[in-house]
């Protein structure tokens, strides 16, 4: 919801593609396949690839939230 509110503010942006990459990647510590796959399907659903496709889209000069975009892409199911 804060992504989508605030747009063009890019440091909500970078640090909002940064924290739903860390909350859906495998951390390696305690972490089992069945829950990043959980957490990856949720993100998906909620919304999490057009808010991180607007964030880049809006922002594309900003390499730090367009690494950590690609990232959370590349994690998401289609």
């Amino acid at each position: 919801a804060v992504m989508r509110a605030h747009l063009l503010l890019v440091h909500v942006q970078e640090m909002g593609c940064m924290a739903l990459h860390s909350l859906i990647s495998d951390t390696g510590v305690d972490d089992d396949d069945d829950a990043n796959r959980a957490r990856q399907q949720w993100a998906a659903r909620t919304g999490g690839r057009t808010v991180v496709v607007a964030a880049m889209q809006a922002h594309p000069g900003v390499g730090n939230l367009q690494v950590y975009g690609q990232r959370v892409l590349n994690l998401l199911p289609e």
